[in-house]
C-alpha cells in the first residue's frame, strides 16, 4: 500500500498537483475490503488481509506485521493458499520459515497445506488446527492487550470469519 501510495503521489506531482492537495487525498483513502486493513478491535490490532493469498502476499504481511507498533504479541493466523500447483507444500513450508524471520511469536495455522507452515516454523509458539472453531477459542483465549494479529488465507479459506468473530467476542473478553 505504501509503495501504491508513493506511485500515486509521483503521478500527482508530475501533473502539478500540489503537495498539500496529495496528502490530503492520501489520508483518505481506505483500504479495500479484506485486503490489508488495519481494525482495531478491543486492543487488539488486526491485520485482516484475508482476501486472498499466495507467497508473495503472505510474505508481505508477515513483514507488515513486522514492522507495525505492537506492545504485545505478534500472532498470525494463517491458512492454506490454494491452486498453487506442485510447488504446494514447500512453499507452505517456506512461509513458515519466514514467520520466525519476521518476529511472529505465535503462529495459528488451519488447513491442510498450512501444516507445512507449521512444520517449517521455529516461532515460540505454533498450533495447528484441523477445525477453524477450535483456532477461534484458542486465538480469544491467549489474546492480551497490545497484541497484533495477522489473518490471512486463500479465499476459499473464508478467514474473515475469524476476525468477525474476534470482532463480536473480543471486547467482551474478561466482562461477566
Amino acid at each position: 500500500n505504501a509503495m501504491n501510495a508513493l506511485a500515486a503521489a509521483c503521478i500527482g506531482l508530475s501533473l502539478h498537483v500540489p503537495v498539500k492537495k496529495i496528502s490530503a487525498a492520501l489520508e483518505h483513502v481506505a483500504a479495500a475490503s479484506k485486503r490489508m486493513q488495519v481494525q482495531r478491535i478491543s486492543t487488539v490490532t488486526v491485520l485482516n488481509d484475508t482476501y486472498n493469498a499466495n507467497p508473495d502476499s503472505v510474505l508481505a504481511a508477515l513483514a507488515t506485521l513486522k514492522d507495525i507498533h505492537c506492545s504485545g504479541n505478534r500472532i498470525a493466523v494463517l491458512a492454506d493458499m490454494l491452486e498453487l500447483g506442485p510447488d504446494a507444500e514447500s512453499l507452505h513450508y517456506g512461509i513458515g520459515t519466514a514467520a520466525a524471520l519476521n518476529d511472529v511469536d505465535v503462529l495459528f495455522t488451519f488447513g491442510t497445506l498450512a501444516q507445512q507452515m507449521h512444520d517449517g516454523a521455529t516461532v515460540a509458539k505454533k498450533i495447528h488446527f484441523a477445525q477453524k472453531t477450535d483456532l477461534i477459542d484458542e486465538l480469544l483465549k491467549i489474546l492480551t492487550s497490545g497484541d497484533a494479529v495477522l489473518v490471512k488465507g486463500s479465499r476459499g479459506m473464508k478467514m474473515e470469519e475469524v476476525v468477525a468473530v474476534l470482532a463480536e467476542r473480543l471486547p467482551q473478553k474478561g466482562q461477566a
